[in-house]
């Protein structure tokens, strides 16, 4: 995993977004994305740090993905599907986890795989998608 966390943090690097992780927050508090200053807030006092992983690809995929109408502040609240910039850093970000995962194991498993990189259930079926594509491709 220590790879995964070293290539993360490499796109944070080569995209100019700073890291910002603090324990200072309330285990509520989201991780934010502040498009127009570059910034990512990590909480790492979260309640959801066994999402730790998938949060930071999550937030990055924000300024790789980010489009004209982009909000410039992005707060994770996790079940916040109906906005387009969320869905499209879910699927940003597991589209990249998946190509980190295949190359680790021959026998690829949604479970394994939501697991591993802490995503929340509610993607289950966006994983499944996303998997099958990259099954039949």
């Amino acid at each position: 995993m220590n790879d995964i966390l070293d290539d993360i943090m490499k796109l944070y690097a080569s995209t100019g977004v700073e890291l910002i992780q603090t324990s200072r927050l309330s285990p509520d508090a989201p991780d934010v994305a502040d498009l127009k200053s570059r910034r990512v807030v990590i909480n790492k006092n979260s309640r959801w740090n066994h999402q730790y992983i998938f949060r930071l690809t999550h937030e990055i995929f924000h300024f790789i993905e980010k489009t004209d109408t982009s909000s410039r502040l992005v707060a994770y609240h996790g079940y916040d599907v109906r906005n387009d910039a969320e869905a499209l850093a879910n699927q940003s970000a597991i589209k990249w986890l998946l190509v980190k995962y295949n190359g680790m194991t021959d026998t690829p498993n949604w479970l394994e795989f939501m697991d591993w990189f802490g995503l929340p259930s509610f993607l289950e079926n966006e994983v499944k998608c996303q998997m099958n594509k990259d099954v039949t491709n």
